[in-house]
């Protein structure tokens, strides 16, 4: 038996690529893919392709094999490199979240190759993991041959997987064209550079980034001024007279996960006149920053000097010679080998990262400090530093949390603020300790106290003239289902019927990328009807304005819910649902798998007021499990623990 994989940052183009190769097979593959345009366009072509995602969305059982898998080599990476430290701190710990997530890769794709049949990966994202498939599947009886490619262009670039050490390049690409769609989300068609320019505020900063990537030099000094010269240009950005009471730490891309929850803490620092500070490291979350007007102070350029020059210097050496002793110590565990530049990438940014963050906690004697993407590198060490030098720290849980165990080592605070009692008991049952969690509510959902529905119905009508006279009808767009452009359309259709407004509000993942819901189908099939379909409309503007949400479930549900809006929740492809929170149960909606009796339930609610006591209850009963109080006081409370010695 023999597997293959092939990546690339650009899967929908080189489609035809992939396809010739799977047809020149002489007996028939499993194919294994990750993206869900091109699951489609094989099956156009008589190609059967099985989603990536299989194999932890519904069983919850195989989610506790992978992550129990993982874990185990995990710890035996955590335990041959526990000796490598820098000022007390175990470095490899630093990232085992990430590391382990690619380690989880290794487990899941092991599994589907569990039914002992020939096999291709395809693959829209680069990880250091795939060059240890090999020597990992032979256990179970797969040969030696297995075959990496890189696909661009149309064209496939085998590579020999002992040369997985000068893959960097790979990696990189991979990074750049990230940036690159990131910039074109923000900004449209923008060019990366003039969407830059033309940013708010920081835009400045961010072009600075680029410009120091290709012409900064070392400066020509010993390490120890290097390094001091480094710090020092931390304490002018920071203020150097400043002193700070909390220091937020931030690593993302997704603005409504990780940073959104956050928005009115940082008005309530504002308005209590307390200091504070955001901190980030790479160039995606500074470039959302900037997007989105909020001050911050970026430790880019500082970390690529120090790791610059770490490379060179006698500290850096003699670090990569520990790392390469430890992995020639110990060459029966899984990865070590194959992951071996990965790891020195990663010491010396570590390394970096925490020699800046713990100058800025001990300089501007921070009193708290907050991981807001907890689990992600700078995150991770400014836990560390926090907890070693006695400094409180946090993080939230910003979402539903699912029953993977792969989660359980998601957190690395001390407390976790948590929305209510649901994430309690879905962290404890994941093995959190539950005097590490503290209920307060989501932050995010603040504003529902505070929100007039008349203004935000008088702002779509003059921006987008949707008659403030008629009853709104608002789909809030989660994972995109097979013919979901079939049921809108009709809906479309039915709304103005009905003398209804209807806006789909699409979420903003799907902006900028190939895949998802096919809206030029949707309006050619609607070409005489009234309609918005916008990503960027606010949208607590437009679940304000609402007189009714239709969604699958997605978290806009919550949102509505808090906002007291009657919901409607569907599943016209009667997907499994055993591992999603279902706003149904608790009757705070209704749900559909017919379409017929969907349109019904829309006229009951809108023109009939039926159902209004029984989902105003089972809002009640939600609201409770998942936004505790739901008074508008969230952001206090966190505040108030940021602030003052409570814990």
């Amino acid at each position: 038996m023999q597997y293959e994989l092939f990546f690339s940052y650009n899967l929908e183009d080189n489609i035809d690529t992939i396809i010739e190769n799977i047809l020149k097979k002489e007996k028939p593959h499993k194919i294994i893919c990750d993206n869900t345009i091109v699951i489609k366009k094989l099956k156009e072509n008589n190609i059967n392709a099985n989603p990536w995602k299989i194999a932890t969305n519904d069983d919850y059982e195989t989610s506790k094999k992978i992550y129990s898998n993982s874990k185990n080599i995990l710890e035996k990476y955590l335990q041959v490199f526990n000796k490598i430290q820098f000022k007390d701190i175990e470095i490899f710990r630093a990232f085992d979240y990430s590391l382990l997530m690619q380690l989880a890769i290794l487990s899941k794709a092991k599994i589907f190759l569990e039914e002992k049949q020939d096999v291709i990966f395809i693959f829209s994202s680069f990880f250091e993991i795939y060059f240890s498939f090999t020597e990992f599947f032979k256990e179970i009886g797969y040969s030696n041959n297995g075959k990496i490619g890189f696909i661009k262009n149309h064209q496939i670039d085998y590579f020999d997987l002992n040369q997985f050490k000068e893959n960097q390049h790979y990696k990189n690409e991979f990074s750049q064209n990230r940036i690159k769609k990131f910039s074109k989300s923000l900004s449209g068609n923008k060019s990366i550079i003039k969407n830059m320019q033309n940013t708010v505020n920081l835009g400045s900063k961010i072009i600075s980034y680029l410009i120091s990537k290709f012409t900064y030099k070392i400066m020509q000094s010993s390490n120890k001024d290097q390094i001091k010269n480094v710090l020092k240009k931390i304490d002018k950005k920071m203020g150097e007279n400043q002193s700070i009471n909390t220091a937020f730490f931030l690593t993302t891309s997704r603005s409504d996960t990780y940073l959104k929850p956050w928005n009115s803490v940082f008005d309530r620092f504002k308005q209590e006149n307390y200091n504070f500070v955001i901190l980030t490291s790479d160039f995606t979350t500074s470039m959302l920053l900037s997007k989105e007007n909020i001050p911050f102070v970026s430790l880019f350029n500082e970390i690529k000097i120090i790791e610059n020059e770490l490379k060179h210097n006698e500290i850096g050496n003699r670090i990569k010679k520990e790392i390469l002793d430890v992995i020639a110590q110990n060459t029966n565990i899984i990865g070590l080998k194959e992951l071996s530049n990965y790891f020195i990438i990663q010491v010396f940014k570590v390394i970096s990262i925490l020699i800046i963050v713990e100058h800025i906690l001990k300089k501007f004697s921070i009193k708290s400090s907050v991981a807001l993407a907890d689990g992600e590198i700078l995150e991770n060490i400014s836990l560390q530093i926090s907890k070693k030098n006695k400094i409180k720290n946090f993080s939230l849980l910003p979402v539903i949390v699912p029953p993977h165990a792969i989660l359980t080592d998601w957190f690395h605070a001390e407390k976790i603020f948590v929305s209510g009692n649901d994430g309690v008991n879905s962290l404890i049952n994941l093995g959190y300790d539950k005097n590490r969690l503290i209920i307060t509510g989501n932050p995010l959902y603040d504003y529902t106290k505070n929100i007039d529905q008349n203004k935000s119905k008088s702002i779509l009508k003059n921006q987008f003239k949707i008659d403030d006279s008629k009853k709104l009808i608002v789909i809030g767009t989660g994972e995109y289902h097979k013919n979901d452009e079939i049921w809108m359309s009709k809906l479309i259709k039915f709304c103005n019927q009905n003398n209804f407004e209807i806006i789909i509000k699409m979420h903003p993942k799907w902006k900028g990328r190939n895949e998802g819901l096919n809206l030029s189908k949707i309006r050619k099939e609607c070409e005489q009807e009234k309609f918005l379909i916008s990503y960027d409309i606010n949208i607590r503007t437009v679940l304000s304005a609402a007189d009714l949400l239709i969604t699958d479930y997605s978290n806009i549900g919550l949102e509505a819910i808090c906002l007291d809006k009657p919901v409607i929740t569907i599943n016209f492809i009667k997907e499994n649902l055993n591992d999603i929170v279902k706003y149904h149960d608790f009757g705070a909606a209704l749900y559909f798998e017919n379409y017929q009796e969907f349109e019904k339930s829309i006229l009951e609610i809108l023109n009939e007021n039926s159902h209004k006591k029984t989902l105003e209850i089972g809002r009640q009963k939600f609201i409770e499990e998942f936004n505790f109080a739901n008074d508008g006081n969230a952001s206090k409370r966190i505040f108030d623990f940021l602030t003052t010695d409570k814990t």
